[in-house]
């Protein structure tokens, strides 16, 4: 009798301690089910080269000089929290409403208030559309609009986290990609470079396996927060907030930027374009 009581402590405490402690893949699997609202802040992976969207204060001393995006292996960096809104010139959507396949958007960097956002500027690594980030207070022109295209699911579809998706620039029709054979290194970017080792990421004509990009954390805005008791506040719900990471996000407190992390003094970064890439 002893033996079973003791077994039975020991799967009970290790089941509590499983909740308790969820693991990526836990916090990841309940993730894939959600939908994604908008207000969301997200954290968006390229599936290819499993590099996460990011920006950072820091110019681009050729083409749009625009605040650079790139990518980056880390899936800890402050810098990749973008939150999903409504497209410029679009109807307003708000923190009850599901994002939609199909939907035209914004992404919104939290650390800088720029939005993701195309030009005809030719990217500095890799010669094709360069994509920065632009704006002010998140607000700027249409050339921030892209429209989330899903794999799987049809146009007015909810927007799942477990949903693979293209990214495609509305005003070019061109996709967003990063590839693992565009970085930026010691030769295009100089021994001082801020960005040194993350990825390019631009805008190219077709789609890919280099265009398909994912959500895999965040702070993640449901509907069960909404509800009529009008003392709740829909922010401070922590039960459906996730992060790709081991912990969760209090959600009561955005992401800060890191003082240390990107106050570097850099101003902008030249680049030396590489005709045979």
């Amino acid at each position: 009798m002893k033996v079973y009581i003791i077994s039975f402590l020991i799967l009970a405490s290790a089941f509590i301690y499983c909740h308790e402690h969820p693991t990526k893949e836990d916090i990841q699997n309940e993730l894939n089910l959600k939908a994604i609202y908008y207000g969301s802040t997200l954290r968006i992976r390229n599936q290819n080269s499993r590099h996460h969207l990011f920006s950072m204060d820091v110019s681009y001393g050729s083409g749009s000089r625009g605040q650079v995006v790139t990518a980056t292996e880390s899936d800890s960096e402050m810098g990749s929290y973008f939150t999903i809104k409504h497209g410029h010139g679009k109807p307003i959507q708000t923190f009850s409403n599901t994002v939609k396949c199909g939907d035209v958007i914004r992404l919104e960097h939290i650390n800088t208030g720029k939005n993701i956002y195309g030009s005809n500027h030719s990217s500095p690594v890799s010669n094709k559309l360069e994509i920065s980030a632009q704006g002010q207070n998140g607000e700027s022109d249409g050339n921030d609009n892209f429209v989330i295209e899903c794999l799987g699911l049809s146009k007015g579809s909810d927007l799942l986290g477990k949903t693979e998706f293209y990214l495609q620039h509305l005003n070019t029709s061109q996709y967003l990609t990063t590839s693992r054979r565009f970085s930026f290194n010691r030769n295009n970017c100089g021994f001082n470079c801020p960005i040194m080792d993350h990825l390019e990421v631009s805008c190219q004509r077709s789609k890919d396996n280099e265009t398909k990009w994912k959500i895999v954390g965040g702070i993640i805005l449901q509907k069960s927060q909404f509800s009529n008791d009008t003392d709740s506040d829909p922010l401070n719900d922590d039960d459906d907030d996730y992060d790709d990471d081991e912990e969760h996000y209090n959600p009561s407190s955005k992401p800060k930027k890191d003082a240390n992390a990107e106050d570097d003094g850099y101003e902008e970064v030249n680049f030396n374009r590489r005709d045979d890439l």
